[in-house]
């Protein structure tokens, strides 16, 4: 079934795909079309000089699309350290059950319970971030995230008895969820949608 071809007005924003424009003149692929050379003049390409940005980098030099590679990739390491804590966080304590159990009377598979909490709170957790991430955005939610977890973890390393150490450990799986749930929001403000995006998802 043939498609026929609609004229775009040039007055247009919206760049669907990057395509070759042959001979200045628009295209259409089914429901895909492409703005002729005239309508795509002032665009900004990546540095192959033929992939569209998309979403455009405005001209502010504060702009995360403007940043040089490597703050793009300061600031994605610091959020790759506190996403592997989520889980590494909440589970590093199983080494030494056998030590737990015995500081606090207790058996060890009693002992292996103490994280269960902690487990279950991660998924509300990462509920909760999510609008308060949408409203004050990214970085206050890791900071003040990271901030509380720390304060949990040092109250579970002093707690006096095991109904406090398991609630201490319960805020921390609850508040340390949170960079997970950034992360995806995070590279999408760092890249464009081009393999640079593709290669930051796949770390």
């Amino acid at each position: 079934m043939s498609s026929s071809t609609t004229p775009i007005p040039e007055k247009s924003d919206t760049i669907m795909s990057h395509q070759s424009v042959e001979n200045g003149q628009d295209q259409a692929w089914g429901d895909l079309q492409v703005l002729n050379v005239a309508g795509a003049a002032g665009l900004k390409l990546a540095k192959d000089g033929k992939t569209v940005l998309i979403p455009q980098p405005s001209d502010n030099r504060t702009d995360p699309l403007n940043w040089t590679w490597g703050k793009k990739h300061l600031v994605l390491l610091s959020l790759l350290l506190a996403s592997l804590l989520t889980d590494f966080g909440m589970t590093y304590g199983s080494a030494v059950f056998v030590q737990q159990a015995m500081s606090f009377s207790l058996s060890v598979p009693a002992m292996a319970n103490s994280i269960s909490g902690a487990l279950f709170l991660q998924g509300p957790g990462g509920l909760f971030a999510m609008p308060l991430i949408q409203r004050y955005g990214r970085l206050p939610v890791l900071f003040w995230s990271q901030l509380l977890s720390a304060i949990w973890v040092m109250g579970a390393a002093l707690a006096p008895n095991y109904a406090a150490f398991t609630a201490f450990r319960a805020l921390q799986g609850f508040c340390g969820t949170a960079p997970q749930v950034i992360g995806l929001s995070e590279i999408h403000d760092l890249y464009a949608a081009t393999t640079s995006r593709s290669r930051a998802y796949a770390r």
